[in-house]
């Protein structure tokens, strides 16, 4: 485990997080996770805001998958979102984070090697992830542009990174 770099690949609903983080897994021949929060309303059939405790059990899942994933990742683990947006959602639904969420946030604030937030400066719910990160002193990339574009952003970085080596 100590030995993958982990990359979060978060943003607004629709910006494009799963098709970029399974054309990376694809590129560097790993495994991504996937963002079990989707997962979980498309098979429980939920639309709109969902329990606070919901919340809850959304984030241990997806950390669970990502746990589990590690054994198969090669190098990379690519994470298509993760318990910060879990949070995030709360907030913007109950307008706090209830304290088991903040508690597995705080325990995840520095899981992520890296983390690139998916451009859109328009929508409010990228300014409020950009808040969350900043506030939780969370460093991160912006990406913009194609698929395609957006793949090479995070190529050219992770050529630079070196896991335990950067400052």
């Amino acid at each position: 485990k100590d030995l993958i770099t982990t990359v979060a690949i978060l943003g607004a609903p629709k910006t494009g997080k799963t098709e970029l983080t399974v054309a990376l897994a694809e590129a560097y021949h790993t495994v991504y996770v996937p963002d079990y929060e989707a997962y979980y309303r498309e098979n429980y059939k939920k639309t709109g805001p969902l329990d606070e405790s919901e919340y809850v059990l959304i984030a241990e899942k997806q950390l669970e998958i990502q746990e589990a994933m590690f054994q198969d990742a090669h190098k990379y683990l690519f994470v298509d979102t993760c318990a910060l947006l879990t949070g995030i959602h709360s907030k913007q639904n109950h307008s706090r984070i209830n304290m088991p969420l903040e508690i597995q946030l705080c325990d995840i604030n520095w899981g992520y090697d890296l983390i690139f937030v998916n451009a859109s400066p328009q929508d409010r719910y990228h300014h409020r992830i950009i808040g969350e990160l900043k506030m939780r002193k969370m460093p991160y990339f912006i990406l913009s542009g194609s698929v395609q574009t957006r793949i090479h952003q995070v190529k050219s970085i992770l050529s630079r990174y070196r896991k335990f080596m950067n400052p």
